[in-house]
Order: structure tokens, then C-alpha cells, then sequence
């Protein structure tokens, strides 16, 4: 059975493999607290004034896990603990992305690519709203705007493109 008990051996295995080969790490938490279209994700805490990293964390995608269990343990976990070999061990030259960073996550066993090709579920949904422009045309604005010229911030919306006129009373419909 596929667990999240299991991922996280998996996870802790990967770490080990790291220590093994770059030396010791600090403790590393795990979570799974991400949604939407990020797989994984890892950090550290910044001292403000030391520039000292310090908390290393490890998040992952529930939905990236029960949805695409070989993907995320064949590539993200590598990718992942390879950010955090990167910033344990800035001397190894590996930094966000680049081929230092890449060469570290297939020594893990990754593929040593930037991005994953999971079809995940988007974390939020931007409503959008139909507007008619003073040339007669139908132009679509997100919701920052909308409210904007509903609250009658904006007299005159210009769309940059065309210097069309945009007001409150051209409101169509939510898109």
C-alpha cells in the first residue's frame, strides 16, 4: 500500500543517501501541506542578520502523491533534497536550478529537471468579468478591477492597448 508513512520513508531514505555521499545534514521536517500545482517545495529559515540558514522543511502535495506516486518518488524527492543539500552545502556550487543543483538531484536519483508534468489541481480560480469597451468591444478584467470600478474607484478604466473606455456601467457579466 502506498501511505504517506511510506513516502515519508522514502523521503528519509533519500536524506540518508544525501548524508552518505555530502555529509551530515540538521534534522529535516517533513510535511504535506501544499495544494494546487506545486509538487513539492523546499525551504529553510533565514537569520535576518547572520544570513545563517537554520529550520530546513520539506512540503509535499497530497493530491501529487495518491495521483502520481512514481513521479514524485523517482523526481521530487530527489529535486526536493537536493535544494536542501544545495543550501546545507553551498561550497558544492549547486544553486536554484542550475547545473550544480541538477548534477546533485540525478546523483540522487532524479532526472535533474526544473519542472514536473503532473496534472494537478489548480489551488485557486480567478473569476473574471466581462465588460463592452466605448469601441464596442468585449473585454474581460479579473476581479482587483471588477471591484474597482464597481466600488467607482476607476471613472474611466482605459484598456492600454487600444485606449478603449472602460466604466461601471459597461458590466456585462462574470465570465
Amino acid at each position: 500500500m502506498k501511505t504517506l508513512a511510506d513516502f515519508t520513508a522514502l523521503v528519509k531514505l533519500c536524506i540518508e543517501a544525501a548524508e552518505a555521499k555530502y555529509g551530515k545534514m540538521p534534522h529535516i521536517e517533513i510535511r504535506y501541506d501544499i495544494r494546487g500545482k506545486t509538487a513539492g517545495y523546499a525551504g529553510w529559515k533565514i537569520n535576518r542578520w547572520t544570513g545563517e540558514k537554520s529550520s530546513y522543511y520539506l512540503r509535499f502535495n497530497r493530491e501529487a502523491i495518491s495521483k502520481h506516486w512514481d513521479e514524485m518518488v523517482q523526481a521530487t524527492i530527489p529535486h526536493e533534497v537536493a535544494h536542501i543539500v544545495c543550501a546545507v552545502f553551498p561550497q558544492l556550487g549547486g544553486d536554484n536550478h542550475n547545473w550544480k543543483w541538477a548534477q546533485i538531484d540525478r546523483e540522487l536519483g532524479g532526472t535533474g529537471e526544473r519542472c514536473h508534468r503532473m496534472e494537478l489541481t489548480p489551488g485557486r480560480v480567478t473569476n473574471r468579468y466581462s465588460y463592452k469597451d466605448s469601441l464596442g468591444r468585449e473585454i474581460t478584467v479579473g476581479p482587483k478591477h471588477h471591484a474597482a470600478l464597481q466600488r467607482g474607484k476607476y471613472v474611466n478604466l482605459r484598456n492600454r492597448k487600444t485606449g478603449a473606455v472602460i466604466t461601471r456601467s459597461d458590466y456585462l457579466r462574470a465570465a
